[in-house]
């Protein structure tokens, strides 16, 4: 931007702030994007105005201070024990001029409690696999790659005899799509506040029978070698060299890769029956019934959920080059912004945004989903495919549990 628009701007940005009085919100997040999203409310109008602070985990200023914000955005928000702790955000649909029906109604979904819509999405991402252009030929042309497909291709190109070998995919290269295989399951996981972990016992056997038929596929001591010795920090490298076949991603990371690796890649989105799911890290959207200046922060959701805010925010980044995937770094909330202004604004782009009615989302999930995920249930999916004799995953959430109240 150039030195005398950004004086412009922030003159612009200090005269709403002298202007708006004691009608200040606080928003809490740990999304970068909402500090920009914030001067630009400000900015544009004089009655209101967002003040913005970044913490590592927004949620827990709701269950842990007294100090409660006005204004929550973040990843790690959940509906699931938390009704009495935000207000239900219905006005938004009347006041944003926004139909219920343009935002992807799984992903509404995901910020409900009970009826109630006590979260609102922003933003989300897909998950992708990568290929050399050239392997994806006109037999695997589209949108999609499903899993039949990637095993199916992927047996063909192993070579574990070779020297280096040949691994073509493995489920578990990805955390993100060992869980979207939960998820499809439908196994369920639910942690209320304190515990305890629960989830479908006989989805989940139904989970790991498909992992493990895939590995059977790779034969299991060849992927387990491979992964460990060749994988970890060199999957792009790996794919480059055309050591493996397919390797995990997502649409925002492959969005920002170098030039000189993105020119020689292409991607699918991973599918069952031409149908991706989603990841489950959702930006989402929550007013803490606690909060003591609302207005603000009720006037600023309605604003940012706007399909008219939304293509000003995407022109001011392409105008003013900011290095920033979609709304807030993903994929918009809002169907008509991901479909069709998203893609004008990155022309990458183009026809290559699923339907709405081809995209799955997961459940509403706890709070403290990516702890849970990150440090018991990826690892116990790792070490049960790797041997069937491993404890179940009760005995081994009741060690964990018992370690963390050390």
């Amino acid at each position: 931007m150039a030195p005398s628009r950004i004086v412009f701007f922030l003159l612009g940005v200090l005269l709403a702030s002298c202007s708006s009085g004691s009608r200040v919100s606080v928003m809490v997040t740990d999304i970068p994007e909402m500090a920009l999203y914030a001067e630009l409310y400000n900015a544009s109008q004089g009655s209101y105005r967002i003040s913005t602070e970044f913490h590592p985990d927004p949620g827990s200023r709701i269950r842990y201070s007294q100090n409660i914000p006005d204004l929550l955005v973040s990843r790690n928000l959940s509906p699931l024990g938390n009704r009495d702790k935000f207000t239900t955000l219905d006005f938004v649909f009347g006041r944003a001029s926004q139909s219920q029906d343009n935002f992807y109604p799984g992903l509404l979904d995901m910020g409900k409690a009970g009826s109630s819509q006590i979260l609102l999405p922003i933003c989300f991402n897909l998950p992708v696999i990568l290929g050399l252009k050239t392997t994806f030929s006109s037999e695997l042309s589209g949108l999609w790659i499903n899993f039949p497909d990637i095993e199916a291709f992927s047996v063909k190109f192993n070579k574990p005899n070779r020297n280096p070998p040949n691994l073509g995919y493995s489920l578990r290269w990805g955390e993100d799509q060992m869980a979207s295989i939960l998820f499809r399951y439908k196994v369920d996981i639910r942690y209320p506040m304190g515990g305890p972990l629960n989830w479908n016992e006989d989805a989940l056997t139904q989970a790991l029978g498909f992992l493990g038929k895939s590995r059977e596929n790779n034969a299991t001591v060849f992927e387990d070698q491979f992964t460990s010795k060749y994988l970890p920090g060199h999957g792009f490298r790996l794919l480059t060299d055309n050591r493996i076949l397919f390797y995990p991603s997502d649409l925002k990371n492959y969005l920002n890769l170098p030039v000189n690796q993105s020119a020689q890649l292409d991607f699918r989105y991973p599918a069952m029956e031409n149908r991706v799911m989603a990841l489950s890290h959702v930006v989402f959207l929550g007013i803490p019934s606690q909060g003591k200046s609302r207005e603000a922060a009720e006037d600023f959701s309605s604003w940012l959920l706007r399909t008219k805010t939304q293509i000003e925010i995407l022109d001011y980044g392409k105008k003013n080059q900011v290095k920033s995937f979609g709304i807030a770094g993903g994929l918009s909330s809002l169907r008509d912004v991901s479909e069709k202004y998203i893609p004008e604004a990155d022309t990458r782009l183009i026809g290559l945004i699923p339907p709405g009615n081809a995209i799955e989302f997961p459940p509403p999930l706890p709070a403290e989903w990516n702890i849970l995920y990150g440090e018991l249930i990826y690892p116990w999916l790792n070490k049960k495919l790797q041997n069937s004799e491993y404890p179940s995953l009760t005995d081994v959430y009741l060690r964990w549990e018992q370690e963390r109240k050390r």
